[in-house]
């Protein structure tokens, strides 16, 4: 089976790492395996997932009911860091945190309606709003229909997408970064079947890199 050149890179630094050697070398070499780590991770997790094939991960959505299952919200960008549009927006399930899962279409169904694309945006310079339909059941300061913009830059590692979010006046309006939004819900006799509880927005200040996890409830 073909390895991944990221994988070899990583493989022959971590073997280096374990040899004999002078403290400051040993700190060098750990310097150098982080940020090949870093460099080239997007791109090892966009090809274990060969089902896919070449794609940029967005966001992980976790949830409290089989939490060993994670969704994957994705795009596709091309060679001039533009967006591949059909659809731009997308999404897998990795089972078991690693085991790829086609998404039913009644759920995506249901994803398109609490993920709703803003097509305008996306149209007029090729960024897309999502705003998000489920804050109507919460309670926050980021009004009824908060969104969170994606857009794309080039950066030394290649192609790059960002998910990006204001937040409310009780946390200053700073903008940050999703990585992760975790849903807690629960199950209802009656239509629609689910009641949200919260939702957990984990990521990072674009200004300062600080790392930001904010719950907005029900309660």
């Amino acid at each position: 089976m073909q390895r991944h050149d990221g994988c070899n890179m990583i493989e022959a630094v971590s073997y280096a790492f374990m040899r004999p050697m002078k403290p400051t070398v040993r700190l060098i070499i750990a310097m150098i395996l982080f940020v090949v780590i870093i460099l080239v991770g997007k791109r090892v997790f966009a090809a274990a997932v060969p089902e896919v094939g070449d794609h940029t991960p967005l966001i992980k959505i976790e949830k409290n009911e089989n939490p060993q299952n994670l969704m994957i919200v994705y795009t596709k960008l091309n060679s001039r860091c533009g967006f591949i549009s059909g659809p731009v927006l997308d999404e897998y399930w990795l089972m078991d945190g690693s085991r790829y899962k086609k998404v039913n279409p009644l759920i995506k169904q249901g994803i398109r309606k609490r993920f709703q694309l803003d097509e305008s945006a996306f149209a007029r310079d090729g960024r897309f709003i999502v705003r998000l339909k489920d804050f109507h059941e919460l309670k926050s300061d980021l009004g009824p229909e908060p969104s969170f913009e994606v857009h794309t830059n080039k950066a030394a590692a290649g192609c790059q997408a960002v998910v990006e979010m204001k937040l409310g006046p009780s946390d200053k309006n700073r903008t940050i970064a999703i990585e992760s939004i975790y849903a807690d819900s629960s199950k209802k006799l009656l239509p629609p079947f689910r009641k949200l509880n919260s939702l957990t927005l984990t990521g990072k200040d674009v200004v300062t890199g600080e790392s930001v996890k904010r719950t907005y409830s029900s309660n």
